[in-house]
């Protein structure tokens, strides 16, 4: 990863436990998996659980 998407990551991850949330391993390989632009959005979004995007 370059080190813009490294600190994205770090960014987002931190903003999570701020808001009380713990880190897991596998949430945060498919967050980096998505920077990378290994996985698109709607892929990412289906492997969180989350609701498709509108």
């Amino acid at each position: 990863m370059t080190p813009r998407q490294v600190h994205t990551v770090v960014q987002i991850v931190a903003s999570s436990w701020h808001e009380g949330r713990e880190p897991e391993r596998e949430h945060t390989a498919r967050l980096a998996a998505r920077v990378r632009g290994d996985l698109s959005k709607a892929e990412y979004r289906r492997l969180e659980g989350l609701p498709p995007a509108r």
